[in-house]
């Protein structure tokens, strides 16, 4: 994948859709479905990022296994979507290849501030102790990446009311603003800030939890598509 290449060119092009996901994939399917109806796509993946019976691999070889498969992908335009603790997956391997062949990231209810807790049950964090152990050091090492990328090609998404991840490292500076939808608010109304990079915050009681549910997945695919 790692080609020089103008974005702006390549916003015309037909994308290549990989979605990373973190422990569970649930709700995954929905939102591949959706923004495979409504995107010119060339092709599009989930790319299994930390299931449960991967729970005590080493973080970077889950890293360097979803870095190959995405070097399998013949595209220079890559939508890449990460989710939860695959967020954090997607964002390194970005940062680490400097958004080369990546025309946007996404990132959904993410774990990527290195100051800010997450406090997972107590049986996610008993299975996957080393990854929420190297979450520190991965989401420092893309806050001193990021600083030198172009944050408009990247979006994060998140509810604001979650029992896992909280808002605040949902975003990806510390002093970054997020935009903040409810149930009432029109994603189209924010569409001339989503075409660049942003932080969007959902006031969505009905949504509140961590589980990427079929109406989130939609909203999500909703915003997304705005943003392109």
């Amino acid at each position: 994948m790692n080609r020089p290449h103008n974005y702006e060119q390549l916003s015309s092009k037909p994308l290549d859709l990989a979605i990373v996901t973190g422990f569970g994939d649930k709700g995954i399917g929905e939102l591949k479905a959706d923004l495979d109806k409504h995107l010119q796509l060339n092709s599009s993946r989930i790319i299994s990022g930390t299931p449960w019976n991967k729970a005590l691999e080493d973080p970077e070889t889950i890293i360097a296994n979803v870095s190959k498969e995405l070097d399998a992908i013949p595209s220079e335009n890559v939508l890449l979507i990460g989710h939860s603790y695959g967020a954090l997956i997607a964002l390194i391997i970005a940062c680490r290849r400097r958004l080369l062949d990546i025309f946007k990231l996404v990132l959904i209810d993410g774990p990527l501030r290195s100051d800010v807790e997450v406090k997972p049950a107590k049986i996610a964090h008993f299975l996957f102790f080393k990854h929420y152990r190297e979450r520190f050091r991965i989401a420092q090492e893309c806050e001193d990446a990021l600083r030198d990328l172009p944050s408009s090609k990247i979006l994060t998404i998140g509810t604001a009311k979650d029992s896992i991840v909280p808002p605040d490292a949902k975003k990806l500076l510390s002093n970054e603003l997020q935009v903040r939808l409810s149930t009432q608010t029109s994603a189209e109304t924010y569409e001339p800030i989503m075409k660049g990079g942003t932080n969007i915050l959902i006031d969505m009681p009905k949504m509140a939890g961590h589980s990427l549910t079929k109406s989130k997945a939609e909203l999500y695919g909703k915003i997304i598509k705005n943003m392109l």
